[in-house]
């Protein structure tokens, strides 16, 4: 790329520098805003003011300057803007794989495991924060993956629950089977370190869903390079998609869900045989990814949008598309390697699924639309309140009641209008429009209205939940929209580009979503600079969407907007973290992990944390009382013989274990929370109980020496930070 020749004059150089150092400036009291935020809640806009005043670093501020000078630079000069896209999209591989490869080796990730820091020692992310809200991640998932190090990957692990666990289907996690061919992420884990494998884990899967995001963009835009990468951004960068990234499997439905979308647009333009049978394949391998990714209440609705796409997929091509006799034998191929791999699959994980789906909680878990057992009747309000997902990240202290309403970015209701414009005042007929608003429609009314059982089982949306619905249902706002942008001719009655009747209704449409939700939700999530934020920044994308038919210049100013939009809303959701040492150099995990080595098969308790119950199966120690993913009837048929707690520990649960002696052993959901919704069983030990579940070993912060009786004996042989391990001994 010659650069050499193109020159900037003296009006060009003092917008860059402008922008340079505006951008710089307030990316810097971002920062500062971000990684302070505990600070800055609950006071006033003037206090914060100066606590940022105070915190602001002119050294980061100069290294911002460098970067916005050549970002600026670029996006200036036409000539260089157009050779440096062109340059990322053909070598835009090559620059993900070079990305990734050097990122594993640096061992770059964004998990909060860090928060797993009993020991208190002194840490801090390469940049951003970790948040508490993040705990089924870095208090579940990771340690359950670290495990796995500790028994040669087993499918089924006892380390977790101390008894023989499925590692694989219900809490997916690395084992050396077969199966892991379908779980392509998690194949960094069974040949790197720690490390590494986290990275390959988190790196992989955020590269690749950017890059088959970006593809898909450019299939249903008709190959518009901007439009693409807005949409790209808007679904990889998006709060749902970040603050679920290291659970849950949504980053993997979206990405096979994407990819088999692409490939049958392959498989109908191809004529090649060999081509068909290797897309085939492919395609199967999708579906079988997309199948074990078990998290129904986002699974179900997504499959419905990947389904319209498909059928778009076949009108689009289907006059191009020729059949043979040979596709008789992909389509074997494609029955044979589906159908045999589920068959395989379900079979080795039948009685973990069986014991779930018969599980009080979420077995038992259904819904058939409107008002939802755990959340309530449906809000129409929630469609309006993307624009505050702006301040996620800002506002931790919030996080934990609003997580489950972390969308994508949905413009609401522009996917409406625009499809209104294109179809009835446009005259234009588009099928994936009319599919997409199709399943738009359904998702609502089934989001608002309750339906006979039957309805929801044969949906099959019953798996899902109200609040999960609706994140989905404004994923197909992003789709609404950007297709609607691909296809749609000038909108006359707006008047020439730019205008000031756009940029009036623009400010008019954002002033009443802002004003709804700020009546619905109040001061209490939102605060006067963030109204002035979000009316600011959504009111200017807007206007660019507004004039984004066949205008280049108004869909780079939307790209713009959406970068940061992305950049806000979900780029910060998570740390950036660089290794794992953090989290093995504490004294605490290296006493758990000499003890492991010198007595590998001893059972553990983790007493009380209700954060940090698997603080240490990350060692290999055997805990009983790690998450259950489901229950572990043989640990309650000991404690509870008759089946008189049956509903309460019939659930996946996060196991507290307390000790005492003063009445029986009780089992019991926290007085917080209700038998319906509760993910958490409360177990009072009597110690005399101790002997019948073969405890060995226990980690707690609290002294239990007095507990010690006739029958059992607690030892303290180690102490850290006011946490200590005991060992058992039985009389």
């Amino acid at each position: 790329m010659n650069v050499h020749n193109i020159e900037l004059n003296r009006k060009e150089i003092s917008l860059i520098l402008i922008l340079s150092i505006f951008f710089s400036f307030v990316s810097e009291c971002y920062i500062v805003l971000l990684e302070n935020s505990s600070a800055f809640f609950n006071i006033d806009d003037l206090s914060a003011v100066n606590i940022v005043f105070q915190l602001f670093s002119f050294k980061h501020m100069l290294a911002l300057i460098v970067l916005f000078l050549i970002f600026f630079t670029i996006l200036v000069k036409k000539e260089l803007r157009d050779k440096s896209s062109s340059f990322l999209y053909k070598n835009r591989f090559i620059i993900a794989l070079s990305v990734f490869v050097i990122g594993v080796l640096l061992q770059i990730h964004g998990s909060s495991l860090s928060l797993l820091n009993i020991s208190a020692n002194q840490h801090s992310a390469l940049f951003g924060v970790p948040f508490t809200v993040h705990g089924d991640e870095f208090s579940v998932a990771t340690p359950f993956a670290f495990s796995q190090y500790f028994n040669n990957f087993a499918y089924f692990s006892d380390i977790v629950r101390s008894v023989p666990t499925d590692m694989f289907l219900l809490y997916g996690q690395p084992v050396l089977d077969i199966a892991s061919l379908f779980r392509p992420f998690f194949w960094g884990y069974l040949f790197l370190p720690k490390g590494m494998g986290l990275s390959f884990y988190w790196l992989g899967r955020l590269i690749v869903l950017l890059l088959v995001s970006f593809e898909l963009g450019m299939l249903i835009t008709k190959e518009n390079k901007t439009l693409s990468l807005v949409y790209s951004l808007l679904i990889t960068l998006s709060p749902l998609v970040q603050w679920w990234f290291g659970v849950n499997f949504l980053v993997e439905m979206l990405i096979f869900g994407q990819i088999a979308v692409l490939l049958l647009d392959k498989f109908m333009l191809s004529n090649d045989f060999k081509k068909r049978l290797l897309i085939s394949v492919l395609i199967a391998f999708c579906g079988v990814a997309y199948t074990v990714s078990v998290y129904p209440a986002w699974q179900v609705p997504i499959a419905y949008i990947i389904l319209a796409l498909m059928i778009w997929v076949v009108y689009k091509n289907w006059r191009e598309f020729t059949f043979s006799k040979k596709d008789l034998i992909h389509f074997i191929v494609f029955s044979v390697i589906l159908i045999v791999s589920l068959i395989y699959i379900f079979t080795k994980s039948y009685d973990a699924l069986f014991t779930t789906l018969n599980t009080y909680y979420p077995g038992g878990r259904k819904y058939f639309g409107g008002v939802d057992l755990y959340y309530g009747a449906a809000n129409p309000t929630y469609l309006l309140d993307y624009m505050r997902t702006l301040f996620y990240a800002l506002t931790p202290q919030q996080l934990p009641v609003k997580i489950s309403l972390a969308y994508f970015v949905s413009f609401f209701p522009l996917g409406i209008i625009l499809y209104s414009i294109v179809q009835f005042v446009q005259k234009q007929r588009d099928v994936l429009l009319h599919l997409l608003m199709a399943v738009y429609i359904f998702f609502l009314v089934y989001y608002f209205i309750t339906f006979p059982e039957i309805v929801g089982k044969i949906t099959l949306l019953s798996m899902s939940m109200s609040t999960r619905l609706l994140v989905i249902i404004t994923l197909v706002d992003v789709f609404l929209v950007i297709r609607s942008l691909a296809v749609l001719k000038p909108i006359d009655f707006l008047g020439k580009s730019f205008s000031v009747k756009s940029l009036a209704i623009s400010l008019l449409l954002v002033g009443i979503v802002l004003f709804s939700d700020f009546y619905f939700m109040g001061t209490k999530y939102y605060s006067v600079s963030m109204l002035i934020v979000s009316f600011v920044l959504f009111g200017i994308t807007f206007f660019f969407i507004l004039n984004s038919a066949e205008n280049k210049k108004a869909q780079f100013g939307l790209l713009c907007c959406v970068v940061v939009i992305s950049v806000a809303a979900g780029a910060f959701a998570n740390p950036i973290e660089s290794g794992v040492d953090y989290y093995y150099d504490q004294p605490i995990i290296q006493e758990v992990s000499s003890i492991v080595e010198s007595d590998p098969d001893a059972i553990w308790v983790v007493e009380g944390h209700e954060m940090f119950i698997n603080e240490i199966i990350g060692s290999g120690a055997h805990t009983l009382n790690s998450v259950n993913i489901y229950p572990n009837f043989d640990l309650f048929s000991k404690l509870d013989p008759n089946n008189e707690s049956y509903d309460i520990y019939n659930r996946y649960s996060h196991l507290k274990i307390v000790f005492q002696d003063s009445f029986p052993t009780v089992i019991e959901i926290p007085a917080s929370s209700t038998l319906e919704k509760s993910d958490h069983v409360v177990v009072s030990l009597n110690t005399q109980d101790m002997e019948k579940l073969n405890i060995s070993y226990i980690l707690s912060k609290e002294d239990l020496t007095p507990l010690s009786n006739d029958n059992v004996t607690f030892s303290q042989v180690f102490e850290d930070n006011g946490v200590r391990i005991y060992k058992v001994y039985y009389k």
